[in-house]
C-alpha cells in the first residue's frame, strides 16, 4: 500500500504556534498579528494586543500595553520600504526588562507598497548590540528604559534624566516623598516647579485629598484672601461633601500680601481638633498624620530664594519658617546639557499620541542647535518649541527648517554674542571732533596757507581764524 501523504500546516499556522516572537502591524498601525512567541515572551495574549495602534512613544508603566505597542511600533521608514533593525527594551507585563533586537520587514502589495510591516523579535545581549540601529531607534530604546527605571524608582511618568542635577533633584523630590511638611521650590520660570509639587503630593499622605494651586502674581488681595479662607476652612471640615484640600501650592509666593502671610502661619501653625481625626481617620495627611498636623500642606515656589524675600522685608521671618520646612533648588535646562536629547525626544513622542503621522527623530544639526541654545525659558520653552516644529515637518525626522524662527533668531543672536555697549558723548564734543579735524585736513592741504585753507573750506579767513582759535588750532 502506498504511504499517505503527510499533512502539511499552513505557514499561517507554523507562524502562530511558533517560539519565535513574530507581530504584524497595518498601515493604520495597529497590531494585526501576534503569534505565541509575542505571548510567551510579553505576558500579553493576543486577544489583549490584536486591534491595538502603535503610536511611536515611550510608556514606562508595563501594566498598560501602550508600554509594549510602543516598543513594536515599525519606524516610518519602514512603511517606506526600508528593512531596519533596531534595538528594544521590551517590558513584560511582570515587569522584566529584556534587551531585544527586532527586525522590521515591510510587506508590499501588488502595486509594490508596503501595506504591512512584519517584526521578528531575537536575543541579543544588549541594545548597543545593534550596529545597524538608526539613531532615532537607539535613542527610543534608551527614552524606553531610563523611563521605565524612573518610574519603577520614582513612580514618575512624566518626569526625563539623566544628568547628575538631575539625579540631585530626584534625590530632593524624594526626601519630600517621604514626610508632610512644607516644601519651597526655587527656580527659573519653566522649569517644572509646580509638576514637581503635584508628583510629591501624589506621591504623598495627602493623594487621596485634592492640590490646590493658588497663582499668588495672577490674583488681586481679594482674591486671595477669599481662596485662601476657603481652602482652610473646607480642610478643616470633616463633614465636607467633596474631595477637601490636601495640599496648597502657593507660586511665587514671595509676592504673597502681609495679610495672607499671617493667616497662613495661624491657621497652618496650629493642630486640627481631636474631634476632627475621630471623625476623620485618615486625615489630610493619610493613615499616619497625629493632632499635630496642620489643615494642609504647604508647597510654594519663587524665581528667587525666600530668604532674599525676607531681607527686602517682603516675607515675614514666621512665614519663611513655615514654608521652608525643605527647599528644593531646581536646575535650569542650560545646566543639564546631558539631558537635553533625550528630554526632547520625550517631548516629541508624548505628541505623537493619537497621530496619523508619527515623527521619529530630529536631525543631528537639531540636537546640535539645542545643546547649544540656553533655553530662557527653559522647560516650557523647549516644549513649545517642539511642538511647533513638528506642526511644520512633513518628513520622519524634524530638520533645522522645521524650527520655529524665532528659536532659530534667538539662537543666532545667541551666538553672536552680547553687542558692545557704545560709548556716547554729548553731541556738542562730537561735532567739534568732526570739525577741528575737517580744519586740520584744510591746512595740511594748502601747507598751512591759510587763505587756501579757507578757500577750500568754502568759508572767509576770518571766520577760519575764529572757528580756529574756538577749537584750539590758532596756535598749532
Amino acid at each position: 500500500m502506498s504511504p499517505q501523504p503527510r499533512k502539511r500546516r499552513g505557514l499561517a499556522t507554523w507562524l502562530l504556534s511558533t517560539a519565535t516572537p513574530v507581530f504584524v502591524v497595518d498601515p493604520r498601525r495597529r497590531i494585526v498579528f501576534f503569534n505565541a512567541g509575542c505571548e510567551q515572551l510579553t505576558g500579553w495574549s493576543a486577544d489583549e494586543v490584536v486591534g491595538q495602534v502603535c503610536d511611536f512613544v515611550s510608556h514606562p508603566d508595563f501594566t498598560q500595553v501602550e508600554a509594549l505597542t510602543g516598543v513594536f511600533c515599525p519606524p516610518p521608514e519602514a512603511f517606506e520600504g526600508a528593512e531596519p533593525t533596531v534595538p528594544a527594551i521590551v517590558l513584560t507585563r511582570s515587569g522584566d526588562r529584556l534587551p531585544k533586537l527586532i527586525r522590521f520587514f515591510p510587506l508590499r502589495s501588488d502595486d509594490h507598497q508596503a501595506d504591512r510591516v512584519l517584526g521578528i523579535v531575537s536575543d541579543i545581549p544588549q541594545p548597543s548590540a545593534g550596529e545597524t540601529a538608526l539613531l532615532s531607534q537607539q535613542r527610543h530604546a534608551e527614552l524606553s528604559a531610563l523611563r521605565t527605571e524612573l518610574f519603577s524608582r520614582y513612580n514618575a511618568t512624566t518626569l526625563v534624566g539623566r544628568s547628575s542635577r538631575f539625579g540631585r533633584l530626584m534625590q530632593q523630590v524624594e526626601l519630600a516623598c517621604r514626610h508632610s511638611g512644607s516644601v519651597h521650590f526655587q527656580g527659573e520660570p519653566g522649569t517644572g516647579k509646580e509638576h514637581l509639587a503635584r508628583l510629591i503630593h501624589f506621591r504623598g499622605e495627602s493623594r487621596r485629598r485634592a492640590f490646590i494651586p493658588l497663582d499668588v502674581a495672577r490674583l488681586t488681595r481679594s482674591e486671595l484672601s477669599e481662596t485662601v479662607n476657603r481652602v482652610l476652612r473646607e480642610a478643616r471640615d470633616p463633614d465636607a461633601s467633596r474631595l477637601s484640600p490636601g495640599t496648597l501650592y502657593l507660586k511665587h509666593a514671595d509676592r504673597l500680601p502681609d495679610s495672607i502671610q499671617e493667616t497662613l502661619v495661624e491657621e497652618c501653625g496650629r493642630p486640627l481638633p481631636t474631634e476632627f481625626w475621630k471623625q476623620a481617620p485618615e486625615g489630610p495627611t493619610g493613615e499616619h498624620a497625629d493632632e499635630t498636623s496642620p489643615p494642609v500642606r504647604l508647597m510654594s515656589s519663587s524665581n528667587d530664594g525666600l530668604a532674599l524675600a525676607v531681607r527686602d522685608d517682603k516675607l515675614s521671618e514666621d512665614f519663611f519658617q513655615l514654608l521652608a520646612a525643605q527647599e528644593i533648588l531646581v536646575p535650569p535646562l542650560r545646566d543639564r546639557p546631558d539631558d537635553i536629547s533625550l528630554l526632547a525626544q520625550h517631548f516629541l513622542e508624548s505628541l505623537n499620541r493619537d497621530q496619523e503621522m508619527q515623527i521619529a527623530d530630529f536631525a543631528e544639526e537639531v540636537l546640535h542647535a539645542f545643546r547649544k541654545y540656553s533655553w530662557p525659558g527653559n522647560l516650557d520653552e523647549l516644549q513649545a518649541v517642539i511642538a511647533e516644529a513638528r506642526q511644520r515637518c512633513d518628513q520622519h525626522v524634524i530638520r533645522r527648517q522645521c524650527l520655529p524662527f524665532e528659536f532659530r533668531a534667538g539662537a543666532q543672536a545667541q551666538s553672536l554674542g552680547p553687542s558692545r555697549p557704545v560709548d556716547l558723548v554729548p553731541l556738542e564734543d562730537k561735532l567739534a571732533d568732526v570739525e577741528r579735524e575737517h580744519i586740520q585736513q584744510a591746512l595740511d592741504a594748502s601747507h598751512h596757507n591759510k587763505s587756501q585753507a579757507a578757500q577750500l573750506l568754502g568759508i572767509t579767513r576770518a571766520r577760519l581764524y575764529r572757528r580756529m582759535q574756538n577749537l584750539g588750532l590758532a596756535d598749532r
